[in-house]
């Protein structure tokens, strides 16, 4: 007997699936394309996934991520959802992910190679024109031999061939005449034929070049011989949905399916950004000969449906950390059937070739000087180092940073509150919204620039908890403790209240602690200290909003001068850019991934004492923090 089946419709959006009873409902978003986040990939303990039921019954037990009121209103967690019925619910605004990450823009260097290149670029894919004489009784080699003896004045060295071409070889040879355009990719063991074209197809040769990241994805359509970047695209990555983080997605992956339903998402995400692109271009599929991708390790084992499990259990080891050539039909990318994927190098478990990238996109590896670079995110990447070594370090700072584990936590998008004006004398706020209009949540930059608010004006203890003894209606007792109310639910026809509780903000002194005690652990291997850096490079498109002055106020970057800060904006897709334009710097990418040490944080005493020596705001060694501690001092009236 066949189990009932019953339907689920999801709003807002109308999506409606089928499904059976005892089917989760987590996972019935997720089949339905509906945008649900969870961040912890399904297990219960983000609370992310927050619906309320509409019509008819769900299997569901209380959850310490529910309060009863909320049980009693139908508010219920996807994941601890079972079907038992016919239901329509409801996905919270707090638990939708857009599809586009509206209004992000890429700041990054839009060079063709790093500064100081030695040698001249070769392009790791170009085009060839050749007009072939057609056999005779005296000629009569083969169509292949006469191919390679047609390509010996301009390639020397005799190329491999993809035998897929093999099949239609013929027929393409004669199609126009025995004039053909031949794409060679250059490889590891010399230049190989990847496509015979009919006719002349080297006016243009087009590429993709992508990052994908834990949370976003962001692409660029180039063209090769003029090394050019056309066009731009950003898209959250598919994979949100199935888990926030690495692990949650490692944990995923295990599930059955798992890693199927990851790889496929990933893939997706990358189609739609390349399809965005080449309709503004009027190109098609067929016009992209090649592709190179940066991402973290498990982002790039998940893309090519290798099991990750091995990254999260100790020795921490990925299943390889050079991939090679890859064709783009091997994982369903659109793109030219016979083109490859390049995938840069990756050092460890959880230092990938995102940060690869971006080391050589800043020219690390032929600086003199000492330079701390970092990538502040979910999964937090270090480099300390120059051309003499390189050290390198993850760190799991959670994700705040991203807007995650936050009550009202969001990205950085549109209604984000990303800055804030405290009045010393009410503590009534200023807020700047991303885009303009009423304010939705708090992202990552907005969390930062908060906490500095509140410990400036004497609201926040440097200990991270409020000072009761202020009086003001913005500060109040909460769920979660006492929380300071960013905006009244009420003033913006929101039946929300934006709030920052010492719940959050102890999130927030995690993740600054976890990034803080990084530096300084990979600075004490090296040697150094602080004093020591000639430049702090800071990546990524987080790092672009980010405040420097407030940032060293609770301890998320050390206290320096500010000159010796620089964004870079993306470093891992300018990474991926470079190696798309020139066969040389994916030599200085391999090059790179081998003089970089890891240094597993996790196993290192050094490092847990610098990491609870930073729960604090800033940090609980003053001589560290002299000019934050003075102006504390100065403003509380001497008390620090």
């Amino acid at each position: 007997m066949t189990e009932k089946r019953f339907s689920v419709c999801f709003e807002p959006g109308h999506k409606i699936i089928n499904g059976q009873k005892g089917d989760s409902l987590l996972d019935l978003a997720i089949a339905a394309g509906t945008g649900l986040c969870a961040s912890c990939g399904g297990e219960g303990v983000c609370g992310r996934c927050r619906i309320k039921l509409v019509e008819g019954e769900l299997e569901c037990e209380d959850h310490l991520q529910i309060s009863a009121e909320e049980f009693a209103q139908g508010i219920r967690l996807a994941c601890q959802s079972r079907l038992i019925s016919n239901v329509t619910v409801e996905i919270l605004a707090e638990s939708r992910f857009d599809t586009a990450l509206s209004g992000d823009t890429i700041s990054c260097t839009l060079q063709s190679q790093p500064e100081s290149a030695e040698d001249k670029a070769v392009l790791p894919l170009r085009k060839v024109l050749l007009k072939l004489t057609p056999p005779s009784g005296t000629d009569n080699a083969s169509d292949l031999a006469r191919l390679k003896r047609f390509l010996k004045p301009v390639c020397p060295a005799e190329p491999d061939i993809d035998y897929h071409l093999l099949s239609g070889l013929s027929e393409t040879l004669r199609e126009n005449n025995w004039e053909v355009s031949v794409s060679l990719l250059k490889t590891p063991f010399g230049e190989k034929i990847i496509n015979i074209q009919p006719g002349d197809r080297t006016k243009a040769t087009y590429a993709f070049a992508f990052d994908i990241g834990t949370t976003g994805v962001r692409g660029q359509l180039v063209e090769l011989t003029e090394s050019k970047v056309l066009t731009q695209a950003t898209e959250y990555n598919g994979q949100i949905p199935l888990g926030e983080d690495v692990i949650s997605r490692i944990n995923y992956a295990a599930r059955e399916g798992g890693l199927i339903q990851l790889q496929r998402a990933v893939v997706n995400t990358l189609n739609n950004l390349g399809n965005a692109m080449l309709s503004e271009y009027g190109l098609t599929a067929e016009d992209i000969s090649f592709a190179t991708i940066a991402a973290n390790t498990t982002i790039t084992q998940l893309l090519y449906g290798l099991d990750p499990k091995h990254l999260r259990l100790a020795p921490y080891v990925p299943a390889a950390n050079e991939l090679p050539l890859i064709p783009a039909r091997h994982i369903n990318l659109s793109i030219c059937p016979q083109a490859y994927i390049y995938t840069l190098p990756c050092v460890a478990s959880y230092v990938g070739g995102d940060i690869v990238a971006g080391v050589i996109s800043t020219n690390i590896p032929r600086r003199e000087g000492l330079v701390l670079y970092i990538d502040i995110g979910t999964n937090g990447e270090i480099v300390v180092g120059n051309k003499d070594f390189m050290l390198t370090a993850s760190c799991s700072a959670g994700p705040a940073f991203e807007g995650g584990g936050i009550k009202n936590g969001m990205l950085a998008k549109p209604g984000a509150v990303e800055d804030i004006e405290l009045d010393t004398q009410n503590f009534e706020p200023k807020l700047s919204i991303i885009g303009g209009g009423s304010p939705k949540g708090i992202c990552g930059a907005g969390l930062i620039n908060t906490v500095s608010a509140l410990l400036k004006c004497g609201l926040l203890g440097q200990n991270g908890k409020y000072n009761s003894n202020i009086k003001t209606s913005r500060l109040r007792k909460g769920a979660d403790g006492c929380e300071y109310v960013l905006a009244f639910g009420r003033e913006f026809g929101q039946g929300q209240d934006i709030t920052l509780s010492e719940v959050d903000i102890d999130n927030l002194i995690r993740a600054k602690a976890a990034m803080y005690a990084g530096y300084q652990t990979l600075l004490e291997n090296a040697g150094a200290s602080f004093d020591n850096l000639e430049k702090v490079i800071i990546a990524g498109t987080f790092g672009a909003k980010l405040n420097i002055k407030k940032a060293i106020n609770i301890g998320l970057l050390p206290e320096l001068p500010e000159e010796r800060f620089i964004f870079v904006g993306n470093g891992s897709l300018a990474g991926a850019r470079l190696c798309a334009f020139d066969a040389n710097v994916q030599t200085q990418a391999a090059a790179a991934a081998k003089m970089m040490t890891n240094v597993e944080l996790s196993e290192s005493t050094s490092f847990m004492d610098n990491y609870m020596a930073a729960m604090f705001l800033p940090h609980t060694k003053s001589s560290d923090f002299p000019e934050v501690y003075a102006a504390l001092s100065k403003f509380n009236g001497g008390n620090t």
